[in-house]
């Protein structure tokens, strides 16, 4: 794994730069750096009836490793190191101890967005959801909404019972 992100010349001056600084072996520490990084839920968006909703979706196991790659060997090319080799290594160690620029990519990406209108992928109406769903399936009784008609015709819902089965 570590020659998808290190090149060859790289490499050997990363994992010198990794030992020194952790006292870990590099490739617990690329491991650690990349677990970390990877994302697990993704939001896209849906058109459901004219209307566009973020939908959080998991991503497949392939997209996170694939993303956590990209997002440590970008956020180190943003680093100020003098070389590339040290950049990486300061990254990778950064990743692995939950602090660092890829890591801010997994919180950003992951986040739930304002949906544009009212959907079940927002939090509070999940839970609204969660509610209905577990309410007590009793016999309920509820009353007409209808307004009174006419007194010439007789009126079909007055009273209505309901007996839902648990």
């Amino acid at each position: 794994m570590t020659v998808k992100i290190c090149c060859r010349t790289y490499r050997l001056r990363c994992v010198g730069a990794n030992r020194e600084k952790t006292g870990k072996a590099a490739i617990e520490v690329f491991n650690e750096a990349i677990a970390n990084a990877k994302p697990i839920v993704e939001v896209k968006s849906r058109r459901v009836g004219g209307a566009n909703y973020q939908v959080p979706v998991e991503v497949r196991p392939s997209r996170r490793l694939a993303l956590a790659m990209r997002w440590v060997r970008d956020a180190a090319r943003k680093r100020g190191e003098k070389s590339m080799d040290l950049r990486l290594a300061g990254e990778l160690i950064d990743a692995s101890e939950g602090r660092g620029g890829a890591l801010k990519n997994v919180k950003k990406y992951t986040a739930w967005l304002k949906p544009i209108k009212h959907s079940l992928t927002s939090v509070s109406n999940f839970e609204r959801l969660i509610k209905w769903l577990v309410r007590p399936r009793s016999a309920c009784t509820a009353t007409s909404v209808f307004p009174p008609i006419s007194t010439r015709v007789k009126p079909l819902l007055q009273n209505v019972f309901c007996s839902i089965p648990v």
